[in-house]
């Protein structure tokens, strides 16, 4: 597949994490009878049309596969009317404005669900303690089994494989603490000590995370672990950011995504290895596009919120439609700035 499938890929993709949000907003804005002027599968210029007699909302296709959107009624402006989403408590536009996230995140759940329950998910247990052929790695020297759990490293609580990973990857030390808990429930603190190969990599430690396959219970437990897992890896890759300890190579735009995507179907493997790897590349986009639009940036669901939130402290005065669709202009503007400098980031490494 050339490079025009894995473009159509991942706007196929993209397009229904956005239209997945965007009818999170649409239940929710019906369940608080609140008027959808129009619901659009894509962007651009309308290729089909119909308006619900029931309703009055407008379905719509667009011409560009890209995303969609839920345009409320006095969302934007004021609009005296009974059914405006102005018109409504405060309560009643904050559950319209989470629905959306909740819709990818619920979505990220049935995704990851589904694929642990047909394939095991990894947990934080070792299953297997490497054998150097020279020398000793680092678990085997320090006494790692098979059946420990890593619990921490460098202090930070490790739930998932996912954790210890980007830990791990972040990490420029050479030297490392992990703390594990031994299968009698005593827990050891090891200073793990490694060295820099050629290619600038580290050494390995030396131990395998186990797949397991449980229950129903299992699966649930350990798909809430690993969406939590996701959902934390957000908070700290923008800390990272900020601190310097991440550079922009660790953002990808649509552009990088759709790089990652190339590199997944030109993979030697058959068609279900890379469906699967596609599939869960879908989760893991959903669930930061929930924490995402949380951001209080203006222009975003979070900044929508914050707009909510200071009215109860301003004693219930609302600030007008009009005031917050200027605030979002200029959050989107920087948005779209920051979205050009990484995707021109991303276009200079696909060079690479």
């Amino acid at each position: 597949m050339d490079m025009l499938g894995s473009v159509l890929i991942m706007l196929f993709m993209l397009s229904i994490l956005v239209v997945v949000h965007e009818f999170g907003h649409f239940i929710a804005a019906r369940l608080f009878k609140v008027k959808v002027e129009e619901f659009s599968i894509f962007m651009g210029p309308k290729i089909f049309s119909r308006v619900s007699k029931k309703t009055g909302t407008r379905w719509s296709i667009r011409a560009l596969p890209i995303g969609g959107f839920c345009l409320m009624e006095g969302e934007e402006e004021t609009v005296q009317s009974s059914t405006s989403f102005d018109s409504k408590p405060w309560y009643a536009r904050a559950v319209i404005l989470l629905a959306g996230a909740l819709m990818n995140l619920l979505l990220a759940i049935l995704i990851i669900a589904i694929m642990f329950s047909f394939f095991g998910y990894e947990t934080n247990k070792v299953s297997e303690v490497l054998v150097a052929e020279e020398g000793t790695y680092p678990a085997q020297e320090l006494g790692f089994e098979v059946g420990d759990r890593i619990i921490s490293y460098d202090g930070k609580r490790v739930h998932t494989p996912n954790d210890y990973r980007i830990f791990e990857m972040v990490d420029k030390d050479m030297t490392s603490e992990i703390e594990i808990k031994k299968a009698d429930g005593t827990v050891r603190k090891h200073t793990i000590e490694r060295e820099k190969l050629e290619n600038g990599a580290k050494s390995y430690i030396g131990f395998r995370f186990g797949v397991e396959k449980g229950n129903f219970f299992g699966i649930l437990g350990n798909t809430m672990l690993y969406i939590f897992s996701l959902i934390k890896s957000v908070f700290y890759a923008i800390f990272w950011l900020i601190t310097g300890q991440l550079g922009l190579d660790a953002v990808a735009s649509p552009i990088g995504m759709t790089g990652i995507v190339n590199e997944v179907v030109q993979q030697d493997a058959s068609w279900l290895p890379k469906l699967l790897a596609l599939i869960n590349m879908t989760a893991l986009i959903s669930a930061n596009l929930a924490v995402f639009n949380l951001l209080v940036v203006p222009g975003l669901d979070g900044g929508k919120l914050l707009f909510i939130l200071i009215e109860l402290l301003r004693g219930g005065k609302k600030i007008s439609p009009e005031t917050e669709a200027k605030f979002s202009y200029v959050g989107i503007g920087l948005l779209l700035l920051l979205a050009l400098v990484v995707a021109g980031n991303d276009i200079l490494r696909l060079i690479r």
